[in-house]
């Protein structure tokens, strides 16, 4: 028995010991990330700064289209067949050849249209391909990882992601002494694509060689997997989308940094549901109702993430001012009031993983992608002031409730379906 205990007791400090390394490397890329928002912010002051805002609001939406949702699928097939990874990522690769065009004409279509005022057509297209190539490497290669249950590589490859456009940056302004928008934008960008070029030349040499192929069962998979990142995407950058296109730069710059802070608070949820992710598929093999007790058991450590976040923002807010410039002095009202969305982000991860875990891809894209609707038009209504607030809170909340509706419904369905005589 007392084996027993001290084996139980280990098994949770070694669970412990991996969230506490993941959240710490998570943190890495905010930290860089809030060195160049609070520099950006500094140097190119608050009108263009929203411009640099407005140029990256598309990039993390039109990434999800890059490979088609080929790293997700990875995960979850690797977490139930692990022999197929090589095919898999093979997959993974092609798809990225395959659908990159489409991705980058979207981005430079709407983008150019926002921002042409400021930056030229060229300036747009070399970011826009940097961003969508080198940030889908990137994160494939940590997919990778994660498919193959090792912590440890998927933790190198999310650090690894947090120097190379603060390098770039770095190298631009202080070597060249360049501190145009367009050449600091650029620098930056540059930088994530030979940061994702690494990480692939990484990743084929420490992973199974990948069997190059195009499988188009998969792609139809990975087409929900795809939809539901494009949703998460656009749940996190819809407001910076459609704002960008109502408001002048300077107001969007300063609700812009009011969520660049709620988004660092979600890296700490994103830690744990990045451990527990192949979990929810491995669960799910076995039909909702084990996929929801599942997701239930994750929904309290994230929730206490959650709220340990928003403390965090509230303590801060404060110091905005002094961190990034007195222009930005309303994102502090904004920050305080945003915060406790990060409950309601929990929430509706939870439930989002858990349907995806059951092999409702279809139904989890199906809400989130009706939310976002909800919650644009919202932004296109109530587009000053409290109204943003409101508009937040309506789309992320309905989000959380509608995904935990058919949560709900769905293992009742199966419930009832299991009882009935054969």
């Amino acid at each position: 028995m007392n084996r027993l205990i001290q084996r139980l007791r280990q098994a949770d400090l070694m669970k412990v010991r991996a969230f506490g390394i993941s959240l710490a490397v998570m943190l890495a890329l905010p930290i860089i990330q809030f060195v160049l928002f609070a520099f950006y912010a500094r140097v190119l002051g608050p009108a263009k700064y929203g411009v640099y805002i407005a140029l990256m609001a598309w990039a993390p939406i039109c990434l999800e289209v890059v490979s088609m949702g080929a790293g997700e699928l990875m995960i979850k097939r690797a977490a139930r067949t692990p022999e197929v990874f090589p095919r898999a990522l093979g997959h993974f690769f092609s798809a990225t050849v395959a659908t990159f065009p489409i991705a980058f004409i979207i981005y430079v279509a709407i983008t150019f249209q926002v921002v042409k005022n400021d930056l030229s057509f060229w300036t747009v297209a070399a970011v826009g391909a940097c961003e969508l190539m080198g940030y889908r490497l990137l994160v494939g290669a940590e997919n990778a990882a994660i498919a193959l249950r090792n912590l440890g590589a998927a933790n190198q490859f999310r650090f690894l992601q947090a120097f190379p456009r603060g390098l770039g940056v770095l190298i631009c302004y202080a070597v060249f002494g360049m501190r145009s928008l367009s050449a600091l934008a650029l620098a930056g960008s540059l930088g994530i694509l030979l940061g994702g070029l690494l990480a692939a030349a990484i990743a084929r040499w420490v992973f199974p060689k990948a069997e190059w192929n195009l499988d188009r069962p998969a792609l139809r998979e990975g087409f929900w997997f795809a939809g539901n990142q494009l949703a998460r995407a656009s749940q996190q950058n819809i407001d910076r989308v459609v704002l960008s296109l109502l408001v002048d730069p300077a107001t969007l710059a300063v609700y812009g940094a009011a969520q660049r802070f709620v988004q660092v608070g979600i890296l700490p949820i994103q830690a744990i549901l990045r451990m527990t992710y192949p979990g929810f598929f491995a669960e799910g093999r076995k039909g909702i109702a084990a996929a929801r007790r599942y997701g239930q058991k994750v929904l309290w450590m994230v929730l206490g993430a959650a709220t340990a976040s928003c403390i965090g923002l509230w303590v801060f807010s404060q110091a905005i001012p002094f961190v990034i410039g007195h222009g930005f002095g309303q994102s502090t009202t904004y920050l305080i009031w945003l915060a406790p969305t990060l409950l309601l982000y929990a929430c509706n991860y939870v439930a989002a993983d858990t349907l995806s875990g059951a092999d409702h891809q279809r139904l989890r894209t199906t809400l989130m992608l009706s939310a976002i609707a909800v919650q644009s038009l919202c932004f296109v209504v109530l587009k000053q002031g409290a109204g943003l607030i409101a508009a937040v809170y309506a789309g992320v909340g309905l989000a959380a409730i509608s995904n935990w509706i058919a949560v709900y419904l769905l293992t009742r369905r199966a419930e009832k379906a299991g009882a009935l005589p054969a």
